[in-house]
């Protein structure tokens, strides 16, 4: 077993400091990342919600393509998601089959770009952009009769 004496006047540890800031950098990036993508996955989940209890509401069930986007709209709104161009990227479809009820097949594919390094906008250089892409689909399906 190795002993080492106590440090005297004028000795330094060392070997730490480095260490300890690379750990540091690594835990400021992880939360960084958080913060940046944790309302995205919110919102993603607020949508979800949304789609799920679109069949369920008495205002779109038979209603047109123009009430559901309407209603898809408002529900945005109160929930907050502001970051989904509802009239752009919801896609309806009137689907009838022989022999079954028709329904309104709802969908919406959208993504988000989460900018988490970039230059300076007056800066002329595209050195420096780091971003990521976060892809959302949602779809689901209303009658056109209630039950």
């Amino acid at each position: 077993m190795i002993r080492r004496e106590p440090l005297r006047h004028g000795e330094r540890q060392s070997g730490g400091a480095a260490l300890m800031f690379v750990l540091f950098i690594l835990l400021g990036g992880v939360i960084l990342v958080f913060i940046k993508v944790f309302p995205i996955y919110y919102d993603g989940l607020s949508v979800q919600r949304v789609f799920r209890e679109l069949p369920e509401d008495p205002r779109v069930i038979g209603g047109s393509k123009n009430a559901i986007l309407t209603n898809l709209e408002r529900k945005f709104q109160v929930n907050q998601i502001y970051n989904v161009n509802v009239r752009e990227s919801v896609k309806i479809k009137k689907i009838r089959k022989r022999g079954e009820p028709s329904v309104t097949h709802v969908s919406l594919n959208y993504y988000v770009v989460v900018p988490l390094i970039t230059n300076p906008p007056e800066s002329n250089l595209d050195v420096i952009d780091v971003e990521i892409r976060l892809h959302f689909r949602n779809e689901t399906t209303i009658p056109d009769k209630p039950n």
